[in-house]
């Protein structure tokens, strides 16, 4: 071996560590960015929920996993996440009436009243809940209200009781995916 062989291969020692402790930071610094990454999602963008109880039946069963949309507006009909005590407590509802809306029960069927965007009032009736539903006094939903309701409504503690909400209220919108994806992410997360 020539010296210059013997120096070739000490200079290949002392530099293949160095690749191996910069790939080991490169992973590192990729595990914190992501790590942060969801974390913020999580704090921001999107949530996790598990439903509890059967409020939501037949549409979510209780131990449900759903995905949130944290920056999303809520519109008629979606289903959301709303703090509706002091208590904190996440609640899962529908939305059924937003500011200016009038709701209300007729026959068993519940009713929204809304101007168009004619300024004509228009009538919408109950698309997703075919279940008869008790009558309730007509809501007025003042401004940046909500009002909501439970899909089981013989069991469900929503607007008919404790009145409408602040917008601000709402943690977000359960997505679509999840609504349609449910079983499989109660089995991954649950």
């Amino acid at each position: 071996m020539t010296l210059r062989e013997a120096y070739d291969d000490r200079k290949k020692q002392l530099v293949e560590p160095k690749k191996g402790l910069q790939s080991l930071i490169t992973y590192g610094l990729i595990i914190i960015f992501l790590v942060t990454f969801v974390l913020l999602s999580n704090r921001f963008l999107w949530a996790t929920v598990k439903v509890s109880g059967r409020s939501m039946d037949p549409t979510l069963k209780s131990g449900d996993i759903l995905i949130v949309d944290k920056t999303k507006t809520p519109k008629i009909g979606d289903i959301i996440v709303i703090h509706a005590y002091d208590d904190g407590a996440p609640y899962i509802k529908r939305v059924y009436g937003l500011e200016g809306d009038k709701v209300g029960v007729d026959n068993g069927k519940v009713y929204r009243k809304y101007l168009d965007e004619n300024g004509v009032w228009q009538t919408q009736w109950d698309e997703w809940v075919t279940a008869y539903t008790p009558a309730f006094s007509e809501f007025t939903v003042g401004k940046n209200e909500i009002f909501f309701l439970g899909d089981n409504r013989a069991v469900s503690d929503d607007s008919r009781s404790i009145g409408c909400r602040k917008l601000s209220d709402v943690v977000g919108v359960v997505t679509k995916f999840s609504l349609k994806h449910k079983n499989f992410l109660t089995k991954l997360f649950g």
